[in-house]
């Protein structure tokens, strides 16, 4: 089970209080960690391998959105492609999810067809890609959850936008 901790707020505050709520969970994720974050308005992630507790994940900046996620691998490799936040081919929205979607293999080959590009192995990374291009944000996230299958629940961060959106079928978030 992973875990997913984030923050909005008015004044900048310092992005590793993300790290140190990921910190927290500390029974939630063991394989990789990452944060999104908005620096000027500016969507940046940063990732590594192994336990919250164990890496250097510091990051010099402050921001009035953040978005962290602990992972535990149940679909693809601990690997750093596969360390969420998973970005979508523009990389202007960042998802992190727990959970599983069912039918992510069917759902992956009809955007790979559509010429979208896929840099990981997990199931998660479909999210983005379904969310890229709307002006609706939770309109389609309300999509997703219709027509998607499985147990999961996700969030997610977009450039620009001082926000974060969430979503639930199932699990809890």
């Amino acid at each position: 089970m992973g875990g997913i901790f984030g923050f909005v707020c008015k004044d900048p505050k310092d992005v590793n209080l993300v790290i140190n709520g990921l910190k927290r969970l500390v029974y939630r994720g063991y394989d990789s960690v990452g944060i999104a974050y908005l620096d000027g308005g500016k969507l940046l992630i940063k990732k590594a391998l192994g336990n919250v507790s164990k890496v250097d994940l510091h990051v010099e900046a402050n921001s009035v959105v953040a978005l962290g996620h602990t992972r535990y691998a149940s679909r693809g490799w601990p690997t750093i492609d596969n360390a969420h936040p998973l970005l979508d081919c523009r990389k202007k929205i960042a998802v992190v999810m727990d959970g599983i979607i069912d039918d992510y293999e069917e759902i992956r080959d009809k955007l790979t067809k559509e010429g979208h590009n896929f840099v990981s192995t997990t199931d998660t990374e479909v999210i983005p890609h379904l969310l890229e291009g709307s002006s609706d944000y939770v309109k389609s996230a309300i999509d997703i959850l219709k027509s998607v299958k499985g147990i999961y629940s996700f969030a997610f961060v977009v450039d620009g936008v001082n926000k974060i959106f969430t979503a639930s079928a199932g699990q809890p978030i």
